[in-house]
C-alpha cells in the first residue's frame, strides 16, 4: 500500500530485473522489506501515504483504489471482519479489473457473462457466472478463494481455468 506512492520507474525496473522479470516477486520482496522496519516507521509510512495521491507513472489513481479494495479484502476476509465500503467504489474497481490486462480476470472469465448477485454490475457475454461483487473482485484479481461462491452455467469452465492457472 505504501510502495505505490513512493516507487519510481527506475526502481521498478531494477527490482523486476533482480526478481527474474517477475513483477509479483518484486512486489512481494519490496513489501517484506518495507514491512520489516519497526512499527513506528511503518505507521509513519502509512500516515504519509494516506495523504498523497501520487502513484507510479503509467498507473492511474484508480489503480490505487484497486489496491486498497483488494488488499483490504485480503486482510478482512480471513479475519471475518465486515466493513461497509460504498457500492460505487466496488463497481469502479470491478470495471477496472474487468478491463485490466495486468490482472487475470480477462483470462479467467473470457467468453462468459459475469454478474454480481448483490448489486447491479455485470460484464461480458456468454454463459453466466454470478456471485457477490466482493468475490468477483477477488477472482478477477487472482484470489481464487473468491470463486467459492460463484454459481451459474459458466461455473465449471471458470473452475477448470482456475485449476490450470488461467
Amino acid at each position: 500500500m505504501v510502495s505505490e506512492t513512493t516507487l519510481t520507474i527506475p526502481k521498478v525496473l531494477v527490482g523486476t530485473i533482480a526478481s527474474g522479470f517477475r513483477i509479483n516477486r518484486f512486489i512481494a520482496t519490496d513489501a517484506r522489506r518495507r514491512g520489516d522496519v519497526g512499527l513506528p516507521s511503518l505507521l509513519n509510512d502509512f500516515r504519509t501515504a494516506a495523504k498523497t495521491s501520487t502513484h507510479l507513472r503509467g498507473l492511474s489513481s484508480l489503480s490505487m483504489l484497486d489496491d486498497i479494495i483488494i488488499h483490504s479484502l485480503d486482510i478482512r476476509r480471513p479475519l471475518n471482519e465486515k466493513r461497509n465500503v460504498p457500492e460505487s467504489r466496488y463497481i469502479l474497481v470491478a470495471n477496472d479489473l474487468w478491463s485490466s490486462r495486468f490482472f487475470p480476470g480477462q483470462k479467467l472469465f473470457n467468453g462468459l457473462r459475469v454478474e454480481a448477485t448483490d448489486t447491479y454490475w455485470s460484464a461480458g457475454d456468454g454463459p453466466t457466472v454470478a456471485g457477490p461483487l466482493e468475490d468477483l473482485i477477488l477472482a478477477m484479481s487472482g484470489r481464487l478463494g473468491g470463486l467459492e461462491s460463484i454459481r451459474g452455467e459458466g461455473r465449471t469452465e471458470v473452475l477448470k481455468r482456475a485449476q490450470q492457472r488461467f
